[in-house]
């Protein structure tokens, strides 16, 4: 006999789901549903493996994405529950999970992901050894075809999210892209949803993270910071003075920062006698590696960085998604440009001293 949960999200809700699972591999054990809507987990219950089975009853008064956990397993199995009948097969090479309409466009969004993924992974690899090869013609048609999946990721996942706008789930899917979305692809993704979807914990999550974005945009002053050089000293952005500065975030094993940096070393010699001054932070981890690459790069400016690579304090405050990512402040600390790279950051100093 399997065992039966029976789990109530609240008084007087008659209908209820009913998830049957089959775990190959495992015959017994025990297996959790957990939801994180709160600062913490809250667990709605466990059922019993037998014989690779399991079962749970229960009841929510709206569409709630929750997770499977196994004990003694570190994966963490998401399930759109509703109330209706939803079915779950677990191996270790694939996962299946159908239910009712919130399931299913669920595994849509996942549908448009993993197969733009898959094709990435391919240029990715053939990107990498053409750069081995040195090349240079066929890496840049990869890295223009790499783009062009991502931006047909985009196109896709948009047009879904406006298809289901109002949606729990649509939210959902978004909370769970936005530490790899831009300010600019998470405010367009926000600005399509209903005011249900809007309303859920998942809408007032994306619109706290929209306002965050907010303090770097253009136009507003750039947050101050105080960063660590290769030396072990200590400078702060905003301590840092010039008539304009460049921002930059970039890492010694990155290829186009490198190429850029190239690029900032003729920007220094010719504009810092006008004002201009660079600031360098880098999402190394490696301190060795970092200060190699200055040396090789001449980096004669302002050098810091926490070593704490994407997961740095820093480059979440200004959501640094890409690199190289580079900020225009004026005298002020007032950013008045982003994204600026080659010649159009050259064209931006120019138009700026001929104001002058």
């Amino acid at each position: 006999m399997i065992s039966r949960l029976f789990v109530f999200a609240g008084e007087g809700v008659d209908k209820k789901y009913l998830i049957t699972g089959k775990v190959k591999g495992i015959s017994t054990g025990k297996l959790f549903l957990v939801t994180y809507e709160s600062e913490k987990p809250d667990t709605l219950g466990w059922a019993e493996i037998k014989d690779e089975n399991f079962e749970f009853v229960g009841s929510v008064n709206d569409v709630t994405p929750a997770y499977f956990c196994i004990v003694g397993r570190e994966e963490m199995i998401p399930v759109m529950l509703e109330n209706t009948e939803i079915r779950v097969d677990i191996d270790e090479m694939n996962l299946n999970i159908e239910g009712g309409k919130a399931q299913q466009l669920y595994n849509e969004f996942n549908a448009i992901g993993a197969n733009i993924a898959e094709q990435q992974i391919r240029v990715q690899k053939d990107y990498e050894e053409a750069l081995k090869s040195g090349n240079k013609r066929k890496s840049v048609a990869l890295q223009e075809q790499f783009e062009m999946l991502t931006m047909q990721l985009r196109e896709q996942e948009l047009k879904l999210i406006q298809e289901n706008a109002d949606h729990v789930i649509t939210a959902y899917v978004i909370v769970l892209s936005m530490e790899r979305d831009s300010p600019e692809l998470l405010k367009e993704k926000y600005t399509l949803l209903g005011e249900h979807a809007k309303e859920s914990v998942y809408g007032r999550e994306i619109a706290k993270r929209v306002a965050k974005y907010d303090q770097v945009a253009i136009g507003q002053v750039a947050p101050d910071f105080t960063m660590m050089t290769p030396e072990g000293n200590s400078f702060t952005l905003h301590g840092i003075t010039g008539k304009l500065k460049i921002l930059s975030f970039w890492a010694s094993w990155d290829m186009s920062c490198r190429q850029e940096n190239v690029n900032l070393i003729r920007i220094y010699q010719k504009y810092r006698p006008k004002g201009v001054e660079i600031v360098s932070i880098s999402l190394d981890t490696n301190k060795e590696a970092w200060k190699k690459a200055i040396g090789e790069d001449a980096m004669i400016w302002a050098n810091g960085s926490d070593l704490k690579g994407p997961t740095s304090d820093i480059t979440r405050l200004y959501w640094v998604k890409k690199i190289p990512h580079v900020l225009l402040l004026d005298e002020n600390n007032v950013i008045i440009a982003k994204d600026l790279y080659g010649n159009v950051l050259w064209n931006k100093l120019s138009d700026f001293f001929k104001k002058k």
